[in-house]
């Protein structure tokens, strides 16, 4: 039962198309990039082709954050990528490449900051972008509760599909674990 706010960001659950998981494509993070991006943040593709971290409410994501890919982790071997890493490889300054969830149609699971009621299924809603959990290197993003709205907006990051099924989860908790997918995404 979700009686307390503990928001870990988005986490995959499924696909409407058909896959187990959302599918994952790799893309680089700019060396040096100041920004810490945690597992299960909103992340857009940069001007210049590489992962940023979604920061506010109106940016359109590309996708969700799912780690570094595994050659880079021994470069960077934290859980979620360090702001301002820099990172060379036999004196050349390399890119780390991050592992983004870009299926259209994924599933994600993820905490509301209040009450959404099963009403509330089909209606689009903010995502309040978190500053991320260093110890865990997951996100501390969720559903911002508040901005229901059934219209569409450059601002509604997400639609409710439904609620989490995990055990002891309810629809009526005070912060209740949500199904979701993405809204105005950049690359679809």
């Amino acid at each position: 039962m979700a009686t307390s706010l503990k928001p870990g960001g988005f986490i995959s659950v499924n696909s409407q198309i058909g896959h187990s998981t959302g599918l994952m494509k790799t893309f680089p993070i700019a060396n040096g990039y100041n920004t810490n991006i945690f597992k299960g943040d909103l992340v857009k593709l940069g001007t210049d082709g590489t992962v940023q971290k979604v920061t506010v409410s109106t940016d359109y994501p590309m996708g969700v954050f799912a780690g570094l890919y595994p050659e880079n982790q021994g470069r960077n071997p934290s859980a979620y990528w360090v702001a301002g890493t820099s990172v060379t490889a036999g004196g050349t300054t390399t890119m780390i490449n991050a592992m983004v969830i870009t299926d259209p149609g994924a599933v994600f699971e993820i905490q509301a900051d209040g009450s959404v009621s099963v009403g509330d299924v089909g209606a689009n809603f903010e995502v309040t972008v978190g500053t991320g959990n260093t110890a865990y290197g997951i996100s501390t993003s969720r559903v911002h509760a508040s901005t229901r709205t059934d219209a569409l907006g450059a601002n509604n990051g997400v639609k409710v599909l439904g609620f989490s099924t995990r055990a002891g989860e309810s629809p009526t908790d005070a912060f209740p674990y949500l199904l979701v997918t993405l809204n105005n995404t950049q690359l679809f």
